[in-house]
């Protein structure tokens, strides 16, 4: 009776979830690790206030209070340590950009590297429990090509006595995330051009000058690995009453220091811009020019743009 009573504790221990017991001589240290961690998805979500001139930043993946404990259920008074270590890494992550921290710890660390092993907890005694609180942390970046990624983490209690190394417990688990496939783009506001009036006529030849707005910013951040090409394209129009005429014939765009170009026909197809080849992101500058015309009637006209950013 007593034989079976042993046998069907000790199983219970052994076979929790994330549990590993080992020891020597009768003494016993078990390890209990958090179950595998999913960080989240990587998209478009994750890059927080994008502006037109390149700002915004990546907000982090975290999980926080994965516990981890230690248990003494021996007759020995050890020394142990607790130690985590990355011992796998699927293809593509950049370890650099993975932190982690104690329950006690303001800062995160980031993992020294693959098969480095990192302290955790240190400890000793004959019985008792000692747990910790681990958070994680990946910080994206546009260098995150769509796929699942994972970490594998091996935490390891170390037990001796009197400075001689007496038994391991080791367990083993999985930080986990995935990547989709996501683009931002930021664009500036609304631009007044400005009037025309006859101030704007040269009197030696009889035209007038063209109103412009140059340098305005557009950013584009994205992951795609073929890149990704920025289309600008009139949605609207709006002329004063009694107006007729194609006014895209007068209007004119140009990107960062490059040539004019006619705006004829982005009302009914869009152009090409920018096309980068590969993830990342750019800033680019957009000047805007419209050449009056003195057949232009009095009255507010105006032109409404849409840019839009596809996978190459």
């Amino acid at each position: 009776m007593v034989i079976v009573v042993i046998v069907v504790a000790a199983s219970v221990v052994i076979a929790a979830a994330g549990t590993t017991c080992s020891g020597r001589f009768g003494d016993y240290t078990c390890l209990t690790v958090h179950p595998n961690v999913d960080l989240g998805t990587i998209n478009s979500s994750v890059y927080h206030d994008p502006t037109p001139a390149g700002g915004g930043q990546f907000v982090p993946l975290e999980s926080d209070n994965n516990l981890v404990s230690v248990t003494r259920n021996g007759w020995l008074t050890l020394d142990w340590t607790l130690t985590v270590e990355i011992v796998a890494a699927a293809p593509g992550v950049d370890l650099t950009r993975f932190y982690w921290r104690g329950g006690d710890q303001t800062d995160y660390t980031v993992f020294p590297g693959a098969q480095t092993p990192m302290a955790v907890i240190n400890g000793s005694g004959v019985t008792g429990t000692n747990a910790e609180n681990i958070d994680y942390r990946y910080r994206p970046s546009a260098a995150d090509l769509p796929g699942t990624y994972s970490i594998t983490l091996r935490y390891q209690v170390a037990a001796s006595i009197f400075g001689y190394p007496l038994y391991t417990v080791t367990q083993d688990v999985t930080i986990m995330w995935t990547v989709q496939a996501w683009i931002v783009v930021a664009a500036h506001g609304a631009i007044d051009l400005g009037t025309v009036t006859g101030a704007l006529s040269d009197v030696r030849t009889g035209k007038l000058a063209p109103l412009e707005s140059d340098g305005n910013p557009v950013f584009v951040i994205g992951n795609p690995p073929d890149g990704w090409q920025l289309q600008l394209a009139v949605t609207s129009i709006t002329t004063p009453p009694g107006v007729s005429g194609d006014l895209l014939t007068n209007f004119y765009w140009r990107v960062d220091n490059g040539a004019f170009h006619s705006a004829a026909g982005l009302n009914t197809a869009p152009v090409t811009l920018v096309s980068r080849t590969g993830p990342g992101g750019e800033t680019h500058r957009i000047s805007y020019r419209y050449q009056p015309d003195t057949a232009d009637r009095a009255g507010t006209y105006g032109i409404t743009l849409r840019y839009t950013v596809t996978t190459r």
